[in-house]
């Protein structure tokens, strides 16, 4: 008879917490982060034990609370992590080919293309009128624009790498401080562990670190069994319980690397540099850094280096105003470098418009000068080789990133439907538990009932 006291003791115990446990999942419906909690009950069973004298032939003498589990699909989770470093990493490629595509603005009339067609445009008029200064001076000025145009690129390409480069710092700093942070969370959900408590809030914290480290960097998350897990990069563990490997931005040299720093001492560890670190918005900004902004710097300079060749080799066969053979045009071989040569920009006769043998001021070298517009092979061919390749790269990046922001939209769905709050849920599940919190209590009740009776028959 006592015993049935105990048993609806126990049932009312285990629905008030499962009736607190529903209550704190509605309470964090629009927690972020928050991973919803079911308590796990499980049957007491009877002493399997004989006493002294008998045995029992209950079935069992009441419920307990097991655990209050985190509803959580580790298959998910992990998907999750692995595809949201590649968006991270797909992102920045994004956003770098872009900025990479309005450092050369095209198409527009102030691009390069534009500038060079003027450029022989103005060519083309002293090929007509040869003994006209203003159009003399129209392709200084000209050549003057194209220049500044190609140094304005060129920074816009230089300043964007500056720019992620600081990026890169940033996000390596911050990475870890998330480092630091999820080691001491370790520490504290392996004491909440040891001593009975429950570290599903503690656990939605660090798993929250986790998912923020996925998008900065590729990781693998491998748990352990006391509670605490290892986060690793690149094969090497930037967490491992409440040990913490910083990383180190290396830009002394190129290409730009990380550098693992262990103990303090980055020039003692074998390996140390983070080779071919793909993911993430540090991979990304790593490749473009290392990769997508030097090499269409290099272009343009090859660029800048074509046109600078051809126009002094042309502009050599040529007789300025006086008869004399043509000097340099452009000084400098890049992009940044590139500049008209101070002497001809100071005086428009010695633009060597005519052709050696036929005078000085009958236009044929200015005329072959213009007809590089639409040759082949030369500075404007190359430029809209480059850009050509410009566009259809950047295409392919926007293509890529949208659809991998379709895939990890879907595995963040699925991730929220089985680890997110359904307030539907949760209110079916409270009145799933009143009405077995109140059929406890009458049993209880009853029960007490049955015992005074019992007690009155024996008086």
């Amino acid at each position: 008879m006592f015993q049935g006291l105990s048993t609806a003791l126990t049932s009312l115990y285990a629905t008030r917490q499962a009736l607190e446990t529903t209550g704190n999942n509605i309470a964090n419906a629009n927690t972020e982060g928050y991973t919803r909690q079911r308590v796990e009950l499980a049957s007491i069973g009877a002493n399997v034990s004989p006493s002294f004298w008998s045995t029992s032939a209950r079935s069992g003498v009441g419920v307990s609370v097991e655990d209050i589990a985190r509803l959580r699909d580790q298959f998910l989770e992990t998907r999750g992590i692995q595809e949201h470093a590649n968006q991270g990493e797909m992102d920045r490629t994004k956003t770098t080919m872009q900025t990479v595509e309005l450092a050369f603005g095209e198409p527009g009339d102030s691009g390069l293309q534009s500038q060079l067609a003027q450029f022989w445009a103005a060519w083309d008029d002293v090929a007509n009128r040869p003994d006209d200064l203003a159009a003399r001076s129209q392709v200084i000025e000209q050549a003057k624009t194209l220049v500044s145009v190609f140094g304005e690129s060129a920074s816009s390409l230089n300043k964007l790498s500056s720019s992620s480069l600081e990026t890169l710092k940033s996000d390596v700093s911050s990475i870890n401080a998330m480092a630091r942070n999820i080691a001491d969370l370790n520490v504290a959900i392996k004491s909440a562990v040891n001593a009975g408590v429950s570290p599903n809030e503690l656990l939605d914290k660090r798993d929250s670190l986790v998912n923020k480290m996925s998008s900065m960097a590729s990781i693998t998350v491998q748990p352990t069994q006391s509670g605490s897990v290892a986060v690793m990069i690149g094969g090497v563990a930037i967490v491992r319980d409440n040990t913490v490997n910083q990383m180190e931005v290396d830009d002394t040299g190129t290409p730009v690397t990380l550098k693992w720093d262990i103990d303090g001492d980055p020039t003692t560890v074998t390996n140390g540099y983070l080779a071919n670190l793909s993911g993430g918005d540090i991979g990304g900004i790593m490749s473009s850094v290392n990769t997508i902004i030097p090499k269409y710097l290099s272009q343009l300079d090859g660029v800048a280096n074509s046109l600078a060749t051809t126009v002094n080799a042309q502009h050599a066969l040529g007789l300025d105003a006086s008869g004399t053979a043509g000097g340099a045009f452009f000084t400098g071989t890049t992009a940044t470098t590139l500049t008209v040569d101070p002497t001809l920009a100071a005086n428009s006769n010695l633009l060597a418009a005519g052709a050696a043998g036929g005078g000085p001021l009958d236009g044929e070298n200015a005329r072959a000068m213009a007809s590089f517009a639409t040759a082949q092979t030369g500075p404007d061919a190359s430029y809209r080789q480059m850009i050509d390749l410009l566009g259809v790269e950047a295409q392919r990046s926007f293509n890529q990133t949208n659809v991998q922001t379709n895939i990890t939209n879907s595995i963040d769905a699925a991730r929220q439907s089985a680890s997110g709050v359904n307030l539907d849920e949760e209110m079916a599940n409270l009145v799933r538990y009143q009405k077995s919190y109140n059929a406890s209590a009458k049993y209880l009740s009853i029960m007490d009932s049955v015992l005074d009776s019992l007690i009155s028959i024996v008086r």
